[in-house]
């Protein structure tokens, strides 16, 4: 392997251990580990963790920090982010992603191919967006229509209309009442006008709902939210000792 290979490959290394950081351990801690590393690292860190827990370390950091980090972000990552924040904690507009295959109906078949190339060589990419000149979602294409479909074919032929949309502030447990109807893998985003907001994926859905109820049956006990399973047992006494006082209080 090359120099070049070698190196990349450290790099991949280096980001697959971040990532497992912030979604093993609290926000705090999260932010004391990276604060020494380039900012462009933590923006790939946190483009490729849960958002909801991204959009917790990101506002964890300093008004500097936090500055710096946005303004070494792509424009699209850095508005969603910033856009993500305005929503509340438990709301489906904190876990959206950018939209990136975002596509006019106008377009032919093989003009959006050429466009789709180089985006799904470094993104996940699962549908394709179609919106109108305002933004407003009005269509979504299944790759497979694409396949079978002849060249000069225009997307508004082809798409979708009227799909299945989450609106923003919608709660975590109504999306997944939702999700559960339609086990789709990406669920649009759209405000009540219909503008496309961004996007959240049903594995992103299940995942924060499964931390959130992990969560609640901690808070009972007086296992803070910020606690995790790697947790260091002194910062962990730190969470847990008043609960531990009042406990100790009661029995007497």
């Amino acid at each position: 392997m090359s120099d070049a290979g070698v190196a990349a490959e450290k790099r991949a290394e280096g980001i697959e251990y971040w990532v497992d950081l912030v979604h093993h351990r609290g926000p705090d801690e999260v932010v004391a580990a990276l604060s020494a590393q380039a900012d462009e690292l933590i923006v790939q860190v946190l483009s490729e963790a849960n958002p909801a827990l991204a959009d917790e370390i990101l506002w964890s950091f300093d008004d500097a920090r936090r500055k710096a980090i946005l303004e070494a972000a792509p424009p699209a990552q850095r508005e969603q982010w910033s856009k993500n924040h305005g929503y509340p904690e438990d709301s489906v507009g904190r876990l959206m992603e950018p939209p990136l295959a975002v596509l006019r109906p106008t377009q032919t078949v093989a003009d959006t191919v050429e466009r789709l190339r180089g985006i799904v060589k470094k993104a996940l990419v699962t549908y394709g967006w179609v919106v109108d000149e305002r933004g407003a979602l009005v269509g979504v294409i299944v790759f497979r229509e694409l396949l079978f479909a002849s060249p000069e074919q225009r997307l508004e032929e082809l798409m979708l209309k009227n799909p299945f949309t989450l609106a923003p502030e919608l709660t975590l447990t109504d999306a997944m009442r939702e999700a559960l109807k339609r086990h789709f893998p990406v669920y649009p985003v759209c405000d009540a006008s219909g503008r496309l907001l961004g996007v959240v994926r049903g594995q992103t859905l299940f995942e924060q709902q499964a931390f959130e109820l992990s969560a609640q049956a901690g808070t009972m006990v007086g296992v803070e939210k910020e606690e995790r399973l790697t947790t260091p047992w002194s910062r962990s006494l730190r969470f847990r000792h008043p609960w531990l006082q009042l406990n100790l209080l009661t029995a007497f």
